[in-house]
């Protein structure tokens, strides 16, 4: 119906919704969708991937954004440091 096109609220909602769902390849599906993406669409999707010990689509996800221009905010490292911390990077 075009909804995700048009309301990067909505399209974000739905990115956080199937990431703590664990429906990690849906969350992508979802913010590949959504034309205007930002970071907290971004990070919906990065703290997805953290939550789930997934440290590197954590950082493919990381580096695709910075690709975009995105700049990253403090919501974006901390998940980056929760999925290193998760397969034992930061000890």
């Amino acid at each position: 119906m075009g909804l995700l096109e048009k309301n990067v609220i909505l399209g974000t909602a739905l990115v956080d919704m199937y990431a703590k769902c664990g429906m990690l390849k849906t969350a992508h599906q979802v913010l590949n969708q959504i034309c205007i993406r930002d970071v907290v669409s971004w990070n919906a999707l990065i703290a997805g991937y953290a939550q789930c010990g997934e440290a590197q689509e954590t950082m493919r996800c990381f580096n695709e954004m910075k690709c975009e221009d995105i700049p990253p905010n403090v919501v974006t490292f901390s998940c980056i440091l929760k999925a290193c911390n998760n397969v034992g990077v930061l000890h």
